[in-house]
């Protein structure tokens, strides 16, 4: 139904039932004259901050260990800087993020009150 909907707004063929203007997709179907963009809030938290808050908190290297998994990850870490950070599943698979990987995003994740499979922002600052 959804792709028959799609079809028909690129059609133009899905009229706003606000304008009576046709909608446009943008991922969905929608007006861009009576659907007007919202801000979206992410929590942000400051990355250099929070590796410095656990390692004083006595999990040593975490910083490191943290930062080079992201480089490795290809995100793209540098001064005044977001990433996004996705806290892992219930259950991750060892094999594919590693023993301490999942160790510290769990650390990380209950330190910080990230819930599973909640996204948030991580800012770079120094």
């Amino acid at each position: 139904m959804m792709n028959d909907l799609q079809e028909l707004t690129r059609q133009g063929k899905n009229i706003c039932p606000k304008c009576d203007k046709p909608k446009q997709m943008y991922y969905n179907p929608w007006c861009p004259r009576c659907e007007k963009p919202e801000f979206n809030s992410l929590k942000t938290l400051n990355f250099m901050q929070c590796m410095y808050h656990l390692e004083a908190l006595g999990h040593d290297g975490i910083k490191d260990r943290m930062w080079d998994h992201f480089y490795e990850a290809d995100v793209m870490l540098g001064n005044d800087t977001y990433f996004s950070f996705y806290a892992l599943p219930e259950n991750p698979d060892v094999e594919k993020y590693g023993e301490q990987v999942i160790k510290d995003f769990e650390l990380i994740q209950n330190t910080f009150n990230i819930k599973t499979e909640e996204h948030i922002l991580f800012f770079i600052s120094w």
